[in-house]
């Protein structure tokens, strides 16, 4: 499964559905309060809800001055619902005889939250999530899950409703019809139960599944498909379909978990049901169909890890003002691969790491910053240590506390880069009290490091107003260092009382694909006039 977007919507400025596209480096640029910030903090906001289980103290640093929910829903219109998620691709590679058959589907999950989902009175912290198939307007699935008073937060959702007019059940039924016409043509059509009988030993089905008096597979019609799948694919669960020995009209006691499910047990026993039940065992079969792994629960699950992952494994958020160092460190830090919103755990997270204390010095010399960092015991216990620089070409040493705050601000960035697998790291302002030619420099290594192959970082997303940063990025696919792909600009603008994105590419020059709006750093020309 590979994501794509980050979604949300009623956070803060944001009313609708908004999709921010995941690249290896989005970067994000917008005027003064027009909506840059939400974005991060509607991604660190889903992170520390699940971090802190959806409890009243997802509100905790740094959400405390937010107080609860009305301050962060648009316009602070507590009747609304804010709906943060994902948008992730299934990619069906892994299934034998279907590549170039099929590719992907595109699924969305919200989960949603309303005054009452994170108060002191969702005791059972029930939350309600919806899954979008590709750009439906309807959910695909509804459901919820929840989570006990203590331990780690638990994935038992139940689904309690499937859109049977969707897209995706029409693409399901297109496909198996394909594939059944593709079986037929290469058996003999002269007897059905011949056809049958084949279709049983290249499926590696029980012949008995598709013995049904009266049952020619020469009649059945991709209407016959559609049918099927829409009565039976939102009930295909792997114990439901355990419990399929045989059809004869009896109700199972897993179709009356609702009442949707109960109305498409009555629409099977129909005039077509022979032709419906057989062709269900054809397309929901143990061994030959994808979509008998990628069931309504199966979806919901893999896309609620998927989110999971993404929200409280993956991501880290550096904030736009990092701590600039003390002259004696404690050694008590809160991860070994995350400085932290504020940067202050970097220097911990160096003084136990001799190997990443080395590569943070390396990509020092790469920025063109002129200093070593030391780190000494503080005392025989090792309770705290002392950090020193040293001028590369003078060997004077100094502290942070007595050089310019610059440094001390992009240390923290440079640890979070070298360390963690796979993550997603979140920059704020990462260009504050550095010189434009650092600012580039910057660019270029955070560029780096999301093409090395440690894949310490998956992708990165900054929220900048940094032309120089942007510069260096549209030079580098000029001069083929990085791939026009590895890029996307997002521009945030504020209309009215909402906040709106415009997404613009690069093309192979390093020239943007679309006009900027309101021009690209025009501000410069004006003063000039």
């Amino acid at each position: 499964m590979k994501i794509t977007h980050f979604c949300f919507e009623n956070f803060k400025g944001y009313s609708t559905r908004t999709k921010i596209p995941l690249a290896p480096i989005t970067a994000i640029y917008g005027q003064n309060s027009s909506g840059k910030s939400s974005i991060i903090q509607a991604m660190l906001f889903l992170s520390q809800a699940f971090l802190k289980e959806f409890t009243q103290n997802s509100f905790t640093e740094p959400f405390e001055d937010y107080l609860d929910f009305e301050n962060i829903v648009y316009e602070h219109d507590t009747s609304r619902t804010i709906k943060l998620g994902i948008r992730a691709e299934f990619e069906y590679k892994n299934y034998e005889g279907l590549i170039g058959t099929l590719s992907s589907d595109p699924f969305e999950i919200y989960i949603n939250f309303d005054k009452f989902t994170i108060s002191s009175q969702n005791s059972h912290r029930c939350l309600s999530f919806e899954v979008f198939y590709d750009e439906e307007e309807t959910p695909l699935i509804k459901g919820t899950f929840s989570g006990d008073h203590s331990g780690s937060y638990r994935f038992s959702p139940l689904v309690d409703f499937v859109d049977k007019n969707s897209k995706y059940l029409e693409i399901i039924a297109s496909f198996m019809w394909t594939k059944w016409k593709e079986l037929l043509d290469r058996h003999d059509l002269d007897s059905p139960n011949n056809i049958i009988r084949g279709l049983m030993r290249e499926t590696k089905k029980d012949l008995g599944l598709l013995e049904t008096p009266g049952f020619d597979p020469l009649n059945v019609t991709e209407e016959h498909f559609l049918k099927t799948v829409r009565y039976f694919w939102p009930v295909t669960t792997k114990e439901i379909f355990g419990s399929y020995d045989e059809y004869e009209g009896v109700v199972d006691e897993h179709l009356l978990d609702n009442k949707q499910s109960e109305q498409q047990v009555t629409e099977h026993a129909s005039e077509d049901s022979d032709f419906l039940w057989t062709i269900n065992k054809f397309c929901f079969g143990e061994s030959f169909s994808p979509y008998s792994e990628l069931t309504p629960d199966t979806i919901v699950h893999n896309l609620l890890d998927e989110l999971r992952y993404f929200s409280r494994e993956q991501m880290r958020v550096i904030g736009p003002f990092r701590r600039v160092l003390d002259r004696t460190p404690s050694r008590q830090r809160s991860s070994e691969d995350y400085v932290g919103l504020d940067g202050s755990d970097a220097f911990t997270i160096l003084e136990s790491n001799p190997v990443l204390a080395k590569s943070v010095q390396s990509a020092l010399e790469d920025l063109d910053i002129p200093y070593d960092i030391a780190i000494t015991p503080g005392d025989q216990n090792k309770r705290f240590f002392f950090v020193s620089l040293e001028q590369s070409r003078t060997k004077l040493s100094t502290t942070f506390k007595d050089v310019g705050v610059g440094i001390s601000q992009v240390v923290p960035i440079i640890v979070q880069l070298s360390i963690g697998k796979n993550t997603a790291v979140v920059l704020q302002q990462p260009e504050l009290h550095l010189h434009p030619r650092l600012q580039g420099n910057l660019a270029e290594y955070i560029a780096k490091r999301v093409l090395d192959q440690s894949k310490a970082v998956e992708r990165a997303i900054v929220e900048t107003h940094s032309e120089s940063m942007a510069l260096r990025w549209r030079k580098l696919v000029r001069k083929g260092k990085i791939s026009k792909d590895m890029i996307t600009f997002l521009y945030v603008e504020r209309v009215g009382n909402r906040s709106t994105i415009t997404e613009i590419k690069l093309d192979e020059e390093g020239d943007f694909t679309k006009l900027w709006p309101e021009g690209f750093f025009e501000e410069r020309l004006e003063e000039l006039l």
